[in-house]
């Protein structure tokens, strides 16, 4: 009967001893990755003005949206004149 509750406590320790490993490794490799610095940068935004403070500022979008209009523009004036 003693040599089995050894055997259990015996068992028990070995069992908290490599739960314990895991977590020391898992906290080590958190601590790792916590010291790569991370890239905070905002993604380009077609939409979005650029904030220059001009008046006359559009975005990407919006520049390339009165091109295309002005292409159909001079294209309609070209068909007319034929």
């Amino acid at each position: 009967m003693h040599k089995e509750i050894s055997d259990a406590l015996q068992r028990k320790k070995d069992e908290e001893e490599v739960e314990m490993r895991r977590k020391q490794e898992l906290i080590r490799q958190i601590r790792e990755l916590e010291k790569i610095p991370i890239q905070r940068t905002k993604g380009f935004d077609p939409t979005e003005a650029g904030g220059h403070g001009l008046l006359e500022e559009m975005s990407i979008a919006e520049l390339r949206e009165r091109i295309e209009f002005q292409k159909r523009e001079v294209e309609q004036e070209t068909e007319r004149r034929r």
